[in-house]
């Protein structure tokens, strides 16, 4: 494909430690890095998907090694704009899932209800972000940060 502006390549992003642990059958981190770079060769505009964040022990851990692994073997300057976001889910979904995960922390979590939808308790959904926006600036402009 020809690069275009009108077409991004978004990739979504989460640590190695839950693509294993509930992102069954999809790429691994080193798999995705390599396809954001390849996109990237080629001049294709690239977006950058850490949406859902997914809170787990030690998570704020896990996020900055996978930010580690990509300032390794990305270019930053190329990046076109990145999505920040916490697990959110509606409430008919969440009951589905919960009957039929019972064993998940995932969707066990406690989450607080709001307008029919589920999401973290504003005090952790807001650390997380706030967490990821403070160290993604580090390597892009807050303007291209989108939450």
């Amino acid at each position: 494909l020809r690069p275009n502006d009108r077409f991004i390549f978004a990739f979504t992003l989460s640590p190695q430690e839950i693509i294993t642990a509930y992102e069954h059958g999809t790429p691994s981190l080193q798999a995705r890095i390599q396809s954001i770079r390849q996109a990237m060769t080629c001049g294709h505009p690239v977006r950058l998907c850490f949406d859902p964040m997914i809170y787990i022990k030690d998570w704020e851990k896990y996020y900055s090694k996978m930010l580690d692994l990509l300032s390794r073997d990305i270019d930053w300057s190329r990046v076109r704009d990145i999505s920040l976001g916490s697990f959110r889910i509606s409430s008919s979904y969440l009951r589905k899932m919960r009957r039929m995960m019972p064993d998940s922390t995932i969707v066990q979590f406690p989450f607080d209800l709001k307008n029919g939808v589920y999401q973290y308790p504003d005090y952790l959904k807001d650390k997380m972000q706030t967490v990821m926006l403070e160290k993604l600036s580090e390597y892009i402009p807050r303007d291209k940060i989108y939450l």
